[in-house]
């Protein structure tokens, strides 16, 4: 029998995955030097992270887990996510993708969500995926989506900003001054 958990969390993790630019080998390779694979550490994190909260609700709490504020708590985390990373990535258009890379004609975006920290898409699918976990009372879940993703964005935000700041110079160096990096106000 298919449940609200079942199809909310299976439509959220859609609609993360259609905000996510499509990821290719051939990319991969042509920016491993910009990137530093960080691609390939978020999507393995993004993957151990919903997987272990499925694991933990299917198989440790049988799949029955009582609508309450918890789970209120995570559907808000998981839909302001989607929402931000969508609005980041509309705001970035064709210069959001998913490695590293500065295009020939790339722009310093500082508007609309981008305003609030230098690394929305980030902070947006982060919250997303520790909505996920919480919405389905994964203690485990939660627990590494919190630090697992926080640590592959750090490692991902220092290789970007070491290309920005390679790319716009002081420009990039005021935005950092100005805004934190994925916690507003703190980092």
């Amino acid at each position: 029998m298919i449940s609200f958990n079942n199809l909310f969390v299976a439509a959220a993790n859609i609609a993360i995955w259609l905000t996510q630019p499509p990821v290719s080998a051939s990319e991969t390779r042509e920016n491993k030097s910009k990137d530093k694979n960080s691609v390939i550490i978020i999507l393995i994190m993004s993957l151990l992270c919903v997987a272990v909260s499925i694991v933990e609700w299917a198989y440790f709490k049988d799949g029955d887990v009582k609508f309450n504020a918890v789970s209120v708590t995570g559907i808000i985390l998981l839909v302001i996510g989607i929402i931000f990373r969508a609005l980041s990535v509309q705001t970035l258009g064709k210069h959001f993708t998913a490695t590293v890379q500065i295009k020939q004609d790339h722009q310093l975006i500082t508007k609309g969500p981008y305003a609030v920290v230098r690394h929305p898409s980030y902070l947006g699918a982060w919250m997303a995926i520790i909505g996920c976990a919480v919405f389905l009372h994964s203690i485990a879940g939660t627990f590494i989506a919190f630090f697992g993703m926080f640590y592959a964005y750090y490692v991902r935000i220092a290789v970007e900003e070491e290309a920005l700041l390679d790319t716009f110079g002081e420009k990039y160096k005021a935005y950092q001054k100005a805004k934190a990096r994925l916690i507003p106000f703190l980092w």
